[in-house]
């Protein structure tokens, strides 16, 4: 698991990531998100630790889970099933634009790739024609 996008006192994006470690893996492996409103009382949790309640969910792209998105909170209770299907949604739409970024930037190469290509084969069909014509 990889911390990529942390908000919040510096340096805690990593301890709350370890402390929720557990409940993360469960989101990647079955893909369902996961609210947790007292983080002490799960056996995946870190105790003692600096989160109390947790809300995860899977960066879905077709059938594969590519990711989580992970809000952690000191106070226990902080989220609850509203937050959890409004996450899910916003999850839902992160993942589609990521993919279709990624998929932006392929084209991109393809597109740079058959104009190089497309280049190299002008040349090439320069110098036929002036052989051709010697």
């Amino acid at each position: 698991l990889k911390l990529l996008i942390a908000v919040g006192e510096r340096g805690k994006g990593q301890a709350s990531i370890l402390a929720c470690k557990g409940v993360c893996e469960s989101v990647l492996e079955h893909g369902k998100a996961e609210l947790v409103s007292d983080l002490s009382t799960d056996a995946r949790g870190v105790k003692p630790g600096p989160v109390s309640s947790v809300l995860c969910a899977p960066l879905r792209v077709k059938n594969a889970v590519t990711g989580v998105v992970l809000l952690t909170s000191g106070d226990k209770d902080a989220y609850t099933a509203e937050s959890k299907r409004v996450l899910t949604v916003l999850a839902n739409q992160a993942a589609a634009s990521i993919a279709n970024a990624q998929l932006y930037d392929l084209l991109q190469s393809v597109v740079a790739a058959v104009s190089g290509m497309s280049k190299f084969l002008d040349v090439l069909t320069a110098k036929k024609d002036e052989e051709d014509s010697a």
